[in-house]
This record gives C-alpha cells, structure tokens and sequence, in this order.
C-alpha cells in the first residue's frame, strides 16, 4: 500500500470510521498510520468495478475527442 494515501489521516474520516468493527477505538491509535494500514490490509476486499473520472470534462467532450481520435487514426491508416 503507498504511503502517501495514509498522509495525512484527515480526522473527520476517522470520526467517521471508528464505528467499524475493527477499527482502532481509541483516537490516539486510529490516527496511527500503522494501525490505520494494517486496518484497511485485513479489511480489503477485491473490486471487480474501477471508475475513472476526469473532473472538469463532459461526457460529450469525450466523446468528440474519441471521434477526433478515431478519425485521425483512420486517416494515417489511408496514408500507408
């Protein structure tokens, strides 16, 4: 697990979290990096789903720049 999502543990997610069972009870020990790690290693569970956003552009931006993609591609293909 990267080190940089565990810094820095913001406290109004372990307010949040200290209800799970499991989590560390005590604040001192949730705001642990460690004991926050170890939490989510024997918690984890597989996704079978992966989102990917991309803030600030609209689905139809996209969707043009794929046709713009795809026409350029095709383009080169011609040129061979």
């Amino acid at each position: 697990m990267n080190n940089n999502f565990l810094y820095p543990l913001p406290w109004a997610v372990l307010v949040g979290w200290t209800d799970l069972e499991g989590f560390p009870d005590d604040p001192a020990s949730a705001a642990d990096p460690e004991a926050y790690r170890k939490f989510l290693a024997d918690n984890r569970v597989d996704s079978f789903y992966q989102f990917e956003g991309y803030p600030g552009i609209t689905v139809e931006e996209i969707k043009k720049a794929l046709r713009v993609r795809n026409a350029f591609s095709s383009m080169l293909d011609e040129m061979q």
